[in-house]
């Protein structure tokens, strides 16, 4: 049986960052600390089932975005959101090593956090991740996430759901809800972490993280909206893409037990492929 777990912020240097929590089990010795980072732009209950499925022992934590979930108002470029949420995972670990599991913007987080600190972080999954070429980024940076200003009528609420809906029309209503829920109380606003990613060039990105030889693999469900894409991080990093039919980017919640069982699986791999110790 796994521990329980429990939501709380991080206090670190930057802000708090908001967490889901479950401690390592008794008899996990020196087992890495996974630390999961979310998609924007929700926060980390897209991944809460993970933590009572998984059957890794160390410990597991779901950090929030700053400036989305319960985590304090991001500031800077995306190398700042990822300095932030190290500061929470050197709080966390204990000095244990970590993997890391990213989500679509937060696999771009996951490369930079790896790269920076190569020495700590022993793999990484991507729950897909956009390997966007610059022309891409460009073409995305203005229509794919623009402004959705408060409106006393509460027809913005409207726009959030109409968004959501055409994003995600298979998706249970009860998880575009919590959705709804992320766009109203992400800060500065609901936008600022895509904007990041877009202003931020990929490739020096793929080759900080390919010069760390930290083992990567790609977890994704078949109807995520950037399964298509992946082929492109098998070419850049050599990661081994697991693909789970019929899900889509709610996978954990959609079949949670398959899903963390593939996580399972992918986290022993990559560890056991890391033979040896990198220093910072």
């Amino acid at each position: 049986m796994t521990a329980a777990w429990a939501l709380t912020t991080v206090p670190t240097p930057r802000g708090r960052i908001g967490a889901r929590l479950r401690p390592a089990a008794d008899d996990a010795g020196a087992a890495p600390l996974v630390a999961i980072l979310h998609q924007s732009p929700l926060s980390g209950w897209t991944h809460e089932p993970v933590l009572d499925h998984l059957a890794h022992p160390g410990p597991v934590a779901i950090l929030d975005t700053p400036g989305y979930g319960l985590s304090d108002p991001g500031v800077g470029d995306l190398a700042d959101y990822a300095a932030a949420l190290w500061d929470a995972v050197e709080v966390l670990r204990d000095g244990r090593r970590v993997v890391l599991v990213g989500q679509h913007t937060g696999g771009h987080l996951a490369m930079l956090v790896a790269a920076a600190h190569p020495g700590d972080v022993a793999a990484v999954v991507f729950h897909g991740v956009s390997l966007y070429t610059d022309a891409e980024r460009a073409d995305r940076a203005a229509p794919y996430a623009p402004d959705i200003d408060d409106d006393p009528d509460g027809t913005h609420l409207a726009t959030i759901w109409a968004r959501l809906t055409h994003l995600y029309p298979d998706v249970d209503v009860a998880l575009r809800n919590r959705a709804v829920c992320d766009y109203l109380v992400a800060r500065p606003g609901y936008a600022a972490a895509y904007r990041a990613v877009f202003a931020l060039p990929v490739a020096p990105i793929v080759d900080a993280f390919r010069a760390t030889g930290i083992p990567s693999a790609v977890l994704i469900g078949s109807e995520d909206l950037i399964a298509a894409r992946q082929d492109r991080v098998t070419r850049a990093l050599g990661s081994r893409v697991v693909t789970l039919p019929g899900l889509t980017d709610f996978a954990p919640w959609e079949a949670p037990a398959d899903f963390a069982a593939a996580l399972d699986v992918l986290v022993d791999e990559l560890l056991a492929a890391r033979t040896a110790p990198r220093t910072s």
